[in-house]
């Protein structure tokens, strides 16, 4: 096999064209390596890229679990904060008729301030409690608001079915007309200290849903990435509102198999993603972040494409640059073949023009000198036969002349 090659590599170099050769080593030399470089390039980077978009989608995702955690932990915060709080159960407990009107207003006074600095103090949009005794202020004050406004309410009837702290979204609220602008809440039931089976009042801390909203929109680092708080298979809420439902679904039914602290794959509507969920704090949500596989390695696809028109710009220039340097020189090359052919035919009085300084120049050159030197030999050889001839002609007239002489005298 080996000798096999090194004979045709020999054969290659003493048979065929010069530009033939001149093109094959142009191939080896440059199309070659220049192409090997530009995969390893991109395979390099395409690897740097996919590393780096996924360190931030992870840095941006870990961000946005925190913040989130953090807003909704607010809300938690307060509700502790007041489920402890002695005028709580003691403006829910009491029959109103036990305290003169002064006294009414100012426990709801306090209450309204410590209200005020919690919202403040936390952050939170929101706080009211839900009594369901009949106080002149539960009618008049906005956080303050008696339980019979709201008995109907799919949320309050989760609420008294459930010991535990209840978690809502704007879809279960669905009171908007009451709030003004839609809300995520913590909601806990107050019961009696004296019958932990009888409810007295609800607590109720709100955020406003555009906090939500614009934390989850504000974090996607790619084009179509999506981020998603879910309630078990139900949407809360999504980083791009106008999304399809449809699409939606299909999307949560395939993160079940996704793991938290690690990127899975996953294939939704024909298209490939890379998916991670992590669970949200004490309200048992939980956030998702979905890559499309496109918008990962876009960026690498572009790069690519450049580094190829890049790659093909340079090989062309480098063919044009050989093409008119091998032009230059198989010219002249071309120019010696022709005259030596004509020479071979006879004519010996072409000659070549030199052009450059190289060393087909001082070839052409050379070649001119030796038809000098061939017309130069050629004319003597031409002088010494005609001398040659007279002096025969000569020698052959003084064998005639005795001849004539010596018949004349006979």
């Amino acid at each position: 096999m080996k000798n096999s090659l090194l004979r045709w590599l020999q054969w290659s170099t003493s048979c065929g064209k010069l530009r033939s050769k001149l093109l094959c080593i142009y191939f080896l030399l440059i199309v070659i390596p220049l192409g090997m470089f530009s995969l390893y390039a991109y395979l390099r980077v395409k690897s740097v890229i996919q590393e780096q978009t996924f360190s931030a989608a992870q840095n941006a995702f870990d961000d946005t679990c925190l913040s989130l955690e953090h807003l909704l932990g607010r809300l938690d915060g307060v509700i502790d904060i007041l489920s402890t709080d002695s005028l709580i159960y003691t403006m829910a407990s009491n029959d109103p008729r036990d305290f003169t009107y002064i006294r009414r207003l100012e426990d709801s006074d306090q209450l309204a301030t410590t209200f005020e600095h919690l919202r403040v103090l936390s952050g939170v949009d929101r706080i009211r409690l839900y009594v369901g005794n009949d106080y002149p202020y539960s009618n008049t004050r906005t956080n303050i608001v008696q339980i019979s406004r709201i008995e109907q309410s799919g949320w309050y009837q989760a609420a008294a079915q459930g010991r535990r702290r209840l978690w809502c979204a704007p879809a279960d609220l669905g009171e908007s007309s009451e709030t003004g602008q839609p809300c995520f809440s913590s909601i806990q039931m107050v019961y009696n200290p004296r019958s932990v089976k009888e409810p007295l009042a609800i607590l109720r801390a709100d955020i406003d849903a555009r906090r939500v909203q614009e934390l989850v929109s504000g974090t996607s680092i790619t084009e179509n990435g999506l981020l998603l708080l879910l309630r078990g298979d139900e949407v809360l809420l999504a980083s791009d509102p106008d999304i399809p439902l449809s699409r939606l679904d299909t999307l949560v039914e395939q993160l079940h198999g996704s793991c938290a602290g690690a990127w899975t794959t996953i294939q939704a509507n024909g298209t490939d993603y890379y998916v991670q969920s992590k669970g949200i704090g004490p309200s048992g949500w939980r956030i998702a972040s979905i890559l499309p596989y496109r918008d990962v390695f876009r960026l690498s696809h572009e790069l690519s494409i450049e580094m190829l028109v890049i790659v093909i710009a340079v090989d062309l220039a480098a063919y044009l640059l050989a093409y008119l340097t091998s032009q230059s020189t198989l010219k002249r090359i071309s120019q010696l073949t022709g005259t030596m052919q004509a020479v071979e035919k006879g004519n010996v009085t072409v000659r070549l023009e030199p052009s450059g300084n190289d060393e087909i120049a001082q070839l052409m050159d050379g070649f001119n000198q030796m038809m000098d030197r061939v017309d130069t030999l050629m004319e003597e050889r031409v002088e010494y036969g005609r001398q040659i001839k007279n002096l025969e002609l000569k020698a052959l007239q003084a064998q005639i002349n005795p001849h004539f002489l010596y018949n004349s005298l006979d």
